[in-house]
């Protein structure tokens, strides 16, 4: 029974966090600063360093260093991965009214497969919902996400760890305010006067 509960809470958070970005945001010019900046135009490899802040759209990635890998061919992104204490990631998902929260000390946005994974410290909120853990998966082409404790992650041979004491997977899920509850609440604050 009490292993029915965690499916069943598991498979809820994962439908109460992130859906798809805004489709308009990968039509929106990306705007890149840091401190520093090399290009290696031979591979399509580009290092940002101190400081770095991408924004493109609603879509806002943070860290100390950012390598972006543009094919040859075409020059779209494939991957940008991004290092900090910790990097972030925030972006809007259609027909949300809130923005999906991220960071981990590494994030990696995958345009080709259409992943975002948080790694080590990871954390992702929406609405006040959380996932922790050692590492997020969050593929948007499905909108599916796996969060994986430090349990999950030792015999990988990296080196992670985890916010939680327990070093598994933890999932926060908040209920949904309704106008009924803070009718009650409003009441009695004023009864206790």
């Amino acid at each position: 029974m009490r292993f029915s509960l965690c499916i069943l809470t598991t498979c809820l958070s994962l439908h109460a966090l992130p859906a798809h970005s805004l489709s308009s945001d990968r039509e929106q010019p990306a705007t890149i600063e840091a401190d520093e900046v090399e290009f290696d135009f031979r591979t399509g490899k580009r290092t940002y360093k101190g400081n770095v802040i991408v924004v493109q759209g609603t879509l806002r990635i943070t860290g100390e260093k950012i390598v972006v890998q543009y094919s040859n061919e075409n020059e779209q992104v494939e991957t940008a991965t991004s290092w900090g204490n910790p990097a972030t990631f925030r972006q809007r998902p259609d027909g949300k009214e809130g923005d999906v929260y991220g960071e981990g000390d590494t994030i990696v946005l995958n345009e080709i497969v259409n992943t975002l994974t948080l790694i080590k410290n990871a954390s992702m909120t929406q609405a006040g919902n959380t996932a922790i853990g050692s590492k997020i998966v969050y593929d948007m082409a499905t909108d599916r996400m796996t969060v994986k404790g430090l349990r999950q992650q030792q015999g990988s041979g990296d080196e992670v760890t985890t916010d939680s004491e327990t070093g598994r997977a933890k999932v926060i899920i908040r209920p949904e305010k309704s106008s009924e509850s803070g009718s009650a609440t409003e009441n009695s604050d004023s009864l206790s006067e």
